[in-house]
This record gives structure tokens, sequence and C-alpha cells, in this order.
């Protein structure tokens, strides 16, 4: 199905079909050219940093974004890059050649996403912290030290935006005194019952400061020091907000498996 285009439209407009479906139109302002790709849902946005206008439609489709005046969805998925390929795409990066940032952008784009999702709330809110974090990665590429684990490297760049943005959007640390928590059973079995996504949705759900001191915790395997220190939170808030975050997700769990059960019952 083609989209259908609304907004302010010019003799040097130039509008190419575009088949995305559960969109009826899409409104923009007026740019001098438009090119639209084929997009799907496990498609890489675009490149971030010149972004003029962004734009979320009503599907499960990653934003388009005008770049320079251009509209661009990606329509390929890169193939695994060796250590030798790197060397020199970071080579090109540094001189801050557009298009190797753009190959390194989708090369690491759905790793970056995979740990950003963990995060955050949702998955427009995880693909903010990405471009966040792509940012500091292209603005400090000569900080990396060839040799060591890129991946490695671009994960803690990631773990640090996704900090720097719970702390320029949360008010309030939510914290109790640990005492009062019951003890929960482990949640390891609940989570090895159930899908990446289903786990994925579970820690969404739990309120930022539980799911940020659970993700450093449990996930990334820092101490309460540390992730007093990176939230600037106290390290008794730490250890009670990991104590509520557990019991909320074995809740949560539970719920879920309750209701794959059900389905499985009556389908």
């Amino acid at each position: 199905m083609s989209a259908g285009f609304s907004g302010k439209t010019a003799s040097s407009l130039h509008l190419a079909s575009v088949t995305i479906p559960s969109i009826q139109s899409i409104s923009f302002s007026w740019v001098p050219w438009l090119v639209v790709q084929d997009c799907t849902q496990e498609r890489a946005p675009p490149l971030v940093g010149e972004a003029i206008f962004t734009y979320s439609f009503s599907c499960n489709q990653p934003s388009l974004l005008f770049l320079r005046g251009i509209l661009v969805v990606r329509k390929h998925n890169p193939q695994p890059i060796n250590d030798d390929d790197l060397h020199r795409l970071l080579k090109a990066c540094r001189r801050h050649d557009r298009y190797s940032q753009d190959r390194l952008y989708q090369y690491f784009y759905g790793y970056a996403l995979g740990i950003c999702l963990r995060y955050s709330r949702s998955r427009d809110e995880a693909i903010e912290i990405v471009n966040d974090g792509y940012l500091k990665i292209f603005s400090n590429l000569d900080k990396y030290t060839e040799g060591l684990s890129f991946k490695g490297w671009l994960r803690k760049i990631m773990i640090n935006a996704s900090i720097d943005y719970f702390r320029r959007n949360e008010k309030h640390h939510a914290g109790l005194d640990i005492s009062y928590v019951q003890h929960e059973p482990d949640t390891a079995n609940a989570l090895s019952q159930l899908s990446a996504a289903d786990i994925i949705n579970a820690v969404q759900s739990l309120p930022a400061s539980y799911r940020m001191v659970f993700n450093l915790f449990v996930i990334e395997g820092f101490k309460h020091e540390e992730i007093s220190a990176m939230l600037h939170i106290s390290v008794g808030t730490s250890k009670s907000n990991l104590a509520v975050a557990r019991s909320k997700l074995r809740r949560i769990l539970d719920a879920t498996g309750e209701e794959m059960q059900r389905r499985k019952k009556h389908g």
C-alpha cells in the first residue's frame, strides 16, 4: 500500500512511493527533496546528528528521520565485520568520514540497542539513548585503544549513556529501607522459562530507579558502591532498590508465566 502524503508542496518536491503497512498518511514540513525507501522493523534508523525532523508512526516501524532535507530509511542488514575492516573503518571515522560513520552505526546498531533496551522503558527511549551513545562514540574515538575489544568499549559507552539519560529525566530516585523488603526467590528459574522479549518487557516495566540498579548489579556486575557513585544515590538506596526490583520483577514474571499457561490450556 502506498502511503499518502500531506503538507506544503512545491514544484521541486519529489515524492517516492513508500510501502509501510498500517500507515495511511504522513505529514511533514516542506523540504526541497524527499526520498523514501522501504522500511522494515529489523532495520536500523539512519545515522543521527543532523536530523532536522523526526517522525514516529502508528506501527512497529523505526522512526524515519530527515537528514539534510532527505528522508532515508535503510534497506540492508550489515554483515559481520572482521578486525582488519574494523580497523580501517575506525580510521576513516576518526577523519570524520560520514559514510564510514554511517557504516559503523549500522554494524553495531543491533548490539547497542539490545543493551539500551534493558535500561529504558520503551523502544523509542532506547533508540534515543543509542543515538546519544553514538554521538559520544564519534566524539571520543581517539580515546579508544586499538587492540582492545571495540564492542566492550561501545558497551561501556551505551551503559554510561543510559545512566546519563536516567539522571536527566528522573527527578526523584525511589528507594526504601531494605529491612522492609520481603525476601523473594531468585528470578533465574522464571527467566529461563520466558522468551527474550518477555524478559525485556518485564525489566522495562520496572520504575526507572529500580530498573537501573537491577541492570547495573545483576547484568553488568557492578558493586553497590560503584552504583552509588554512578547514580548519585546512597549505598543503602542501591541495595533497597535492588531488593524492590527483584520483588517486582518476580511478580511480573509470575504473572507472565501464568498468562502463558492459560493461553496454552485454552489454545
